[in-house]
């Protein structure tokens, strides 16, 4: 059942994604989204991950594994939220520490691309970081900006005179005045006499598909790169047009072990040319950006 179903809720131009209460949506929470919209919402999260990113990577970039190690130390699948997949019927499958572990672990190993100012974005991780899929950023996501959320949630439900109650356990956030993580209580809507809460999220932070797709960087960023790079070695996959020009062909590119679409070659592309990194953020991701929210 829909969340608007659930508590009556009939306006048809809602601000956040309309949840199905009974379980999760195969929907994720992209950071590229947060930072394109200008609502006080958005700003709230684009702050929290600015200042969390920024903690974390100079932890990384100078070595501080302690700071590194607790910064990382409170990420879960989130609760409430029914979004992502799932090994149980609702939420996260209870993975938190795996996720932790997992996230910082592949940051380390991009230590020499945070070092020379290459990753800055959340999002980038989808790109850079071998077993970080849009899933797992959509949970890291969410837990960062754990704090807003559930204030956005507070100020829909007062919107729609829906009733809030205390949850049973705390919930862990991350404090912008300490830098440190933090739990409370927090006055949240619930599923009938359940302990089950909801968390809210707005629309615009999802995506129908996600904006930092490997394959998409490949062919609008890194394949021209590729073939650049294929012809002045003289690569294998090189051959000659009819006319006798020389010419590197898509099909024959991908088949060549050192321009494959895989994250390490994407990964090479990327320390060699720094700039397609910035050319795809600015240019292409927005394109799919756009396309993605095109009513």
């Amino acid at each position: 059942m829909l969340f608007t179903k659930k508590f009556g809720i009939t306006d048809t131009d809602i601000e956040f994604f309309d949840i199905d209460i009974s379980g999760d949506t195969k929907k994720f929470v992209d950071p590229y989204c947060i930072n394109q919209s200008s609502s006080s919402t958005s700003i709230k999260a684009q702050y929290c991950i600015k200042v969390f990113l920024k903690e974390l990577l100079n932890a990384i970039e100078n070595q501080n594994d302690t700071l590194a190690e607790y910064l990382c130390s409170r990420f879960n699948e989130p609760t409430g939220t029914r979004l992502g997949y799932s090994t149980i019927k609702k939420d996260g499958s209870g993975a938190g520490e795996y996720l932790s572990s997992l996230f910082l672990a592949q940051l380390k190993k991009i230590r020499h691309l945070i070092q020379a100012g290459i990753f800055n974005n959340l999002e980038e991780c989808s790109l850079l970081c071998d077993e970080l899929k849009y899933d797992r950023i959509s949970d890291i996501t969410i837990d960062i900006i754990k704090l807003p959320l559930i204030e956005f949630t507070q100020e829909q439900c007062h919107k729609y005179g829906i009733s809030l109650r205390k949850t049973k356990g705390k919930l862990k956030y991350f404090c912008l005045s300490t830098l440190q993580w933090k739990s409370d209580y927090f006055e949240l809507p619930h599923i009938d006499d359940t302990d089950e809460f909801l968390i809210l999220i707005p629309r615009t932070f999802i995506p129908k598909r996600p904006i930092y797709n490997p394959m998409y960087f490949y062919t609008n960023t890194a394949q021209e790169h590729f073939k650049k790079d294929a012809i002045f070695k003289n690569a294998s996959c090189i051959s000659r047009d009819r006319k006798g020009n020389i010419q590197v062909l898509t099909k024959d590119l991908k088949t060549c072990e050192d321009y494959k679409p895989n994250k390490e070659n994407i990964k090479r592309s990327i320390l060699e040319k720094p700039e397609l990194l910035v050319k795809f953020r600015n240019e292409i991701a927005f394109d799919i950006y756009l396309r993605n929210f095109k009513s």
